[in-house]
């Protein structure tokens, strides 16, 4: 019985990130913008999730060490004014959950599924879609070119979550004790 309340809250914890995510990429195409607790969340939901999985703590400072460092990059971006602050904030925490393992892949994903919006958006911003300006602000031409790439960091996090260590077991564990 200890062992399925674990579990359930190991997922209950985990799934944090997902629904911030989302969250985030409804605020981000409505409204261009990312809400702090949509990042800070899942940045502390890590720690509980990890422990709950028996990550050592040497892992989990490695995990958010990884987090750190994408802030970091991230942040140089925002002041060359290539990325927005919400968008360096969400990347950050999102990188948290994927380990040195995942990064490559989170960050690929990221870029395509940035390409592939950036596409979106110069397509959605020709006059002949005007009636999106109103539900969609960055599609509207006579406002300053941007792109919300909460989409894209959300997607590519929530495409790889049932792939971050201890979540894939975690549900195969609870769905076989069940």
């Amino acid at each position: 019985m200890e062992q399925m309340t674990e579990l359930a809250s190991f997922i209950a914890v985990s799934a944090i990130l997902p629904c911030c995510m989302a969250y985030a990429i409804y605020s981000d195409l409505g409204r261009l913008e990312i809400p702090n607790w949509a990042s800070i969340a899942p940045a502390l939901a890590y720690l509980p999730a990890a422990l709950l999985s028996d990550q050592s703590m040497l892992i989990i400072g490695a995990h958010y060490a990884i987090g750190v460092a994408v802030f970091i990059v991230g942040a140089i971006l925002f002041a060359l004014k290539i990325m927005g602050g919400g968008d360096v904030k969400l990347l950050g925490a999102a990188a948290i959950w994927t380990g040195w393992e995942l990064l490559p892949p989170f960050l690929l994903l990221v870029a395509i599924f940035g390409g592939l919006l950036s596409i979106l958006a110069l397509i959605l911003r020709r006059r002949f879609f005007k009636f999106l300006y109103r539900y969609l602000p960055w599609t509207d031409p006579d406002q300053p070119a941007s792109v919300p790439y909460g989409l894209a960091i959300g997607s590519a996090s929530i495409f790889l979550f049932p792939k971050i260590p201890g979540v894939a077991a975690a549900w195969d564990n609870l769905a076989s004790a069940l």
